[in-house]
């Protein structure tokens, strides 16, 4: 008996460390904001450590928002503001994709910042060793008072 639990615990320390393999978790510092990326290795390359250059958007994020975001009716009419969170997976063409609401507001809100990034042009993806690779970033879609 003595055996296969010692087995079984190798197993599950196994999978523990492939578990860690699989994700890098990076942390960057923007002025007071602290953004996290989590680098997906691809199936052709492992990443054994952080990424060079986290995802870029091309363009001005800022500018795309304000040009692009649509303040629903029902959330105007109740005085709702702050901030809708919204990750998605870069890979490593810049696609987005799996984009979903991390952090949600109001249900309206929530559904406007889904379309907002579902609309955004492919961004700049992550650089390992000048080799684009597979990641998830996070966005803050704001929604200020409205007048």
């Amino acid at each position: 008996m003595k055996p296969l639990s010692f087995l079984s615990i190798l197993v599950l320390l196994s999978h523990i460390a492939q578990a860690q393999e699989r994700v890098q978790r990076v942390i960057t510092h923007r002025g007071n904001r602290v953004d996290t990326i989590y680098i997906m290795p691809n199936d052709t390359a492992r990443i054994s450590s952080f990424v060079d250059d986290v995802p870029q958007f091309k363009g001005d994020l800022e500018a795309f928002i304000l040009k692009n975001r649509r303040y629903p009716a029902d959330a105007k009419a109740r005085h709702i503001t702050g901030s809708v969170e919204v990750s998605f997976r870069i890979d490593s063409y810049g696609h987005l994709s799996n984009i979903h609401v991390t952090g949600s507001l109001f249900p309206s809100l929530d559904a406007e910042a889904l379309r907002l990034v579902k609309a955004m042009p492919p961004w700049q993806p992550a650089m390992k060793n000048n080799i684009p690779v597979n990641g998830t970033w996070f966005v803050y879609i704001p929604f200020p008072q409205q007048p």
